[in-house]
């Protein structure tokens, strides 16, 4: 059954984290989402469809680049290709987002979600593009509401154990 539906993003490469963070006993869920300029994408694929026929042969000599391509074509390594990522927690009751941060890259890890130093209290272990992050939750949180926390799930077996 569809409870909310929502856009969000352009495009997730990550599995989402089910837990209850709040002790109200409807699970939160932690989303990793990438947000894609897509007016420049859009002009990166024409170019990159037009080339595409005759690719071996540019990238074997340089000197035969189409006219038609301009100076500053974007692609993916230069500024006009930007990607950034939204970590974002959802409310499992009131379905609203309880907390967000936007990274300046894009990610496609799925993020873990345990208590690395036994101190009862959860830490959110994010990758994004060369960069690590390690967040704390404030309140104290069981281990047993724990129900999906890292990819494939708490045992690592892809199953589903509420």
């Amino acid at each position: 059954m569809l409870i909310k539906k929502r856009p969000f993003g352009t495009f997730s490469l990550s599995s989402p984290l089910v837990t209850d963070l709040n002790g109200d006993k409807l699970d939160e869920v932690i989303i990793s989402t990438n947000y894609v300029d897509q007016a420049m994408m859009a002009e990166l694929e024409k170019y990159t469809n037009m080339l595409r026929p005759h690719m071996s042969e540019f990238l074997k000599d340089r000197t035969k680049r189409p006219s038609f391509l301009p100076q500053k074509m974007p692609t993916y390594q230069t500024p006009y290709f930007t990607m950034t990522n939204t970590l974002v927690i959802f409310d499992g009751k009131t379905h609203k987002i309880r907390w967000s941060h936007r990274f300046p890259r894009y990610s496609s890890s799925t993020p873990l979600l345990q208590d690395l130093d036994h101190n009862g209290k959860l830490d959110l272990i994010y990758i994004y593009l060369d960069h690590m992050v390690r967040l704390q939750f404030q309140r104290q949180t069981p281990s047993t509401s724990l129900h999906w926390n890292q990819f494939r799930g708490p045992l690592g077996d892809g199953i589903y154990r509420p």
